[in-house]
Order: structure tokens, then sequence, then C-alpha cells
């Protein structure tokens, strides 16, 4: 996440702010850490929240790359802010499957209390499983973060783009 604000304000006007910038929870339990991440991007009047995270199974065979966004019911017509969730989902799934060269799990509809209770369009990515080798060794290495972090800035610009912003001059160039 570091990595990924520091491209962003490197090459865009916009600004991040980071939920959290250690590995300590907001509040004594899960459910008041997730409230507090949430109240905290609604403090700031955040324009998108992206959640990153690495994932794990429980029989240790998992592997790839998942991004979750939240759809409230099973009508057909999206809200906005769903269909805007979505494609920022979709958005940085695609530059991530393909940056990171892993199984593509999908973007898929949850009901996880960061994505629900959002005000703006929110998602989740699982990058890759720490318990499986060839996807641990991707994310394992500096380059490999980086590679994530310039995946899911590509994923936000192509989003922004989407949106009918002018993003071109922030593209990195290789």
């Amino acid at each position: 996440s570091k990595r990924l604000q520091s491209l962003i304000e490197k090459h865009t006007p916009f600004r991040v702010m980071l939920t959290r910038e250690t590995d300590i929870r907001l509040g004594e339990k899960q459910g008041e850490d997730l409230k507090n991440r949430v109240d905290f991007a609604k403090e700031h009047n955040g324009d998108i929240f992206v959640s990153i995270h690495a994932n794990a199974s429980q029989k240790h065979d998992g592997h790839g790359t998942e991004t979750f966004y939240y759809k409230g019911s099973e009508k057909k017509e999206l809200t906005e802010r769903e269909k805007d969730s979505y494609m920022l989902a979709d958005k940085i799934q695609k530059r991530l499957v393909k940056a990171l060269d892993t199984r593509d799990r999908g973007v898929k509809p949850e009901d996880f209390y960061v994505l629900r209770e959002n005000e703006m369009p929110a998602v989740l990515t699982e990058l890759a499983f720490l318990d499986n080798s060839a996807d641990y060794e991707k994310l394992a290495s500096e380059s490999g973060r980086q590679i994530a972090a310039e995946a899911i800035y590509a994923g936000i610009l192509d989003y922004y783009d989407w949106k009918g912003f002018e993003v071109s001059k922030s593209r990195l160039t290789k």
C-alpha cells in the first residue's frame, strides 16, 4: 500500500490516505477495526477505497488473484456506487493478473464490511496466496511488490479513464 501511495502521489494530483501505516489493527476487535477503517474513509471524503491483501487457504491449495466489490441485492440493476465498485475491481483485477502472471480467480461480489459500509466505490483485492510457493515468490521480492503496486495504480487510472477523466499524463512509462 505504501508503494501504491508513492506512485499515486508522485504521478497524479490525488492524495492517498492510508487507514493504517503499521501492521496494527485500528481497534481491539476485528469489527471495531473494520468500522474504524470505513469511518476514516468517510471522514476524509475518499473518492475510492482500495483494500489490499495477501490470501491464504485452509487446505493450502489456493492460488491466484481475486478482487471483490459489494453488490447490494440480487436485483438486476446496480446502483451507481455498485457499478463503479465493480468497474474499479475489474480494472484492478485485469492489471494484477497480467502483471503478476497469476491465475485469474475473478471479480466477485461479496458482503465484506469495508465494501458494504463505504459510501464511495470500494474494492478489496487479494493479490496472491502466501501459502502457495509459486504465488508467494511473486510477493516475497521487492520487485514483485513493486509490480503489484504498479498494476493496482494502472487499474485505478483505467477506472478514472472509464469515468471520463484525462489520465494519460499520469501513465507510467518503461
